[in-house]
């Protein structure tokens, strides 16, 4: 065995294990980040505001916060949109168990139900992919 390639090799190994930890950790941030965007959007009260025009402006600010038009196509905020709404109408059970799954599109949260319905909880969910256009 060639120890001095093996140990010229850890820093990089070191390094690619440590970068799927970080990207993670960040993946994971994001998703924290648009979740808490997305509740002040929705939770937001008019008596939050002083007047009508105060509150249409803040929810617009709120709104553009959370679903980031500027660097968002239509079809992802659409997704969005579909998506939370469908994870609104679902059965409260369903609904708690397909929202801590985490759904990122409809796909994942359509077959996450199917399967909660199939008494499968995981079944195909990372497994049917569905192309949105």
């Amino acid at each position: 065995m060639n120890w001095e390639m093996i140990d010229s090799q850890l820093p990089t190994l070191f390094i690619c294990i440590n970068y799927g930890k970080v990207k993670a950790a960040i993946l994971q941030g994001e998703d924290t980040r648009l979740e808490m965007r997305r509740r002040c959007f929705r939770q937001f009260r008019y008596q939050e505001a002083e007047g009508p025009r105060e509150a249409c402006s803040h929810l617009r600010e709120l709104c553009h916060r959370w679903l980031e038009p500027q660097s968002h196509t239509k079809e992802q905020i659409l997704e969005l949109l579909i998506l939370e709404q469908f994870l609104t109408i679902l059965p409260e059970e369903m609904q708690n168990w397909v929202w801590e799954r985490g759904p990122e599109n409809c796909a994942q949260a359509v077959a996450l139900a199917e399967g909660f319905q199939l008494g499968q909880p995981e079944a195909g969910l990372w497994e049917q992919q569905v192309r949105i256009f």
